[in-house]
């Protein structure tokens, strides 16, 4: 963007005088701008250089940390508006995982065993004309167990009062 600068002369017989520049101070200001250059330069040439070395990955796709190893499924859960819950499993190495639902008592609701195959899973469970309690999910595979609890809880209807009251109008 080029930007232009207009001086305007009002009511002045003569133009004004420009003093001459110190020519050093011309030849510092221009060697400080091509040591700034050189500089930034050498920083952009730097940053590309190091840029793919920081975004570099492993060559085995192993994870690092020992936990990912351990880990063989992942769990989601959430709740659809008919008490209706989704129990979603991602199954990642070829064991056999179980899945059980037991009420607060302790009772046995549900057992599955899914197959030994690595693969999506999704089970949906209806509690609509369950009792109010907690229930508790625990899914396994012998080796990590991962609890889920969820609580049911039926509030009776309360009809509202709403009182609509009339007064004399007043005028100011």
């Amino acid at each position: 963007m080029i930007s232009t600068k207009i001086i305007r002369f009002a009511n002045i017989s003569k133009p004004p005088t420009f003093e001459p520049v110190n020519q050093a101070a011309t030849n510092g200001i221009k060697k400080m701008k091509t040591t700034t250059q050189l500089i930034m330069n050498a920083l952009l040439l730097s940053l590309l250089l190091v840029a793919p070395a920081l975004n570099a990955q492993p060559a085995t796709n192993e994870p690092e940390d020992s936990l990912s190893k351990q880990s063989s499924f992942e769990v989601g859960m959430f709740m659809e508006s008919n008490w209706t819950i989704n129990l979603m499993l991602a199954v990642h190495q070829p064991k056999r995982v179980l899945v059980t639902l037991k009420n607060d008592k302790g009772a046995l609701l549900f057992r599955d065993y899914l197959k030994k195959i690595p693969a999506n899973y999704r089970l949906k469970f209806r509690f609509s004309e369950s009792d109010s309690g907690v229930y508790q999910f625990e899914i396994s595979d012998d080796q990590q167990t991962i609890v889920r609890r969820v609580e049911v809880v039926y509030m009776p209807a309360v009809e509202s009062q709403r009182y609509i009251t009339y007064g004399p109008q007043i005028n100011f």
